[in-house]
């Protein structure tokens, strides 16, 4: 998992960049519109009750994604201990070092309460990871509507793909909400080394108040990545040599980076996840 495993923090640099961080470069608000409410009929996923219209933007929404396989509102208790550290199940908590050595991830750190997954990341350095299972595939599309109320600059709150294989870093990685505590700014970034060597490729940071409840969304197909915010579209990356070889499955995760001593809890709320296919 990423947070046991080394690796790179978010980084914010031009568009497309390759290998080690650059400079700081501005970056692009994005506005989110509003559109309106429509709830897809899908079978063997539990979604809200219809007459809870949704008025935020959502890419699924926007784009005509209705092919739902898997996720979770977090109406309902989530079973954290039926599912394998192999991916056998549905949900995984991880317990264990923190990313490359720092704190410690702990199952304490991660709840389930008024219809939200609660991720913390404490003073003490330890953090919370919930890894989803249970709808694994080798291309798709994933949602999630998440917010950030509290934040330390000593952590970063992902949501992300992680490989099947757990061959980390040949067989990729995707961060597709990315951000420093509950700052103002989220990254994307995707991971290779199926070349031999570890590189990346990011975008350059959105602008966004993470305090607030937005919609993070990404797409795979067999030519390119696609990050959205609130529905619309920031960032596309096409170089096929980066693509992820194989199954992914996802993961949110509060991670220590180790900047400093962290003075207040991050504090990282998903109101839902919803998984499709092409």
């Amino acid at each position: 998992m990423r947070s046991a495993q080394p690796g790179t923090g978010p980084h914010i640099a031009g568009p497309n960049s390759r290998g080690k961080p650059g400079q700081a470069s501005a970056v692009p608000r994005v506005a989110a519109g509003t559109l309106a409410a429509l709830m897809a009929t899908v079978t063997g996923c539990t979604l809200p009750p219809a007459a809870e219209a949704e008025d935020y933007p959502s890419a699924a929404r926007a784009f005509g994604w209705t092919e739902r396989i898997g996720g979770h509102e977090f109406n309902d208790p989530v079973d954290f201990g039926t599912t394998s550290r192999d991916g056998d199940g549905e949900w995984y908590v991880w317990e264990g070092p923190g990313y490359q050595g720092r704190g410690r991830i702990t199952r304490d750190n991660v709840d389930v309460r008024d219809g939200r997954l609660i991720l913390t990341g404490k003073p003490d350095g330890s953090t919370g990871t919930a890894a989803y299972y249970g709808a694994t595939q080798k291309h798709g599309r994933w949602e999630a509507r998440v917010r950030i109320p509290s934040g330390d600059s000593g952590y970063t709150a992902v949501a992300l793909l992680w490989p099947h294989s757990q061959r980390w870093p040949d067989d990729g990685e995707v961060n597709y909400l990315e951000a420093y505590g509950s700052g103002a700014t989220n990254t994307v970034t995707v991971h290779d080394a199926s070349g031999g060597e570890h590189v990346f490729v990011h975008s350059d940071g959105v602008r966004v108040d993470m305090r607030d409840w937005h919609t993070y969304a990404v797409e795979w197909t067999p030519d390119h990545i696609t990050a959205y915010l609130d529905g619309a579209p920031v960032w596309t990356m096409d170089d096929h040599a980066m693509l992820p070889p194989g199954p992914m499955w996802h993961s949110f995760q509060v991670d220590s980076q180790g900047v400093g001593e962290a003075k207040v809890p991050t504090v990282m709320e998903v109101d839902w996840l919803r998984v499709y296919r092409l």
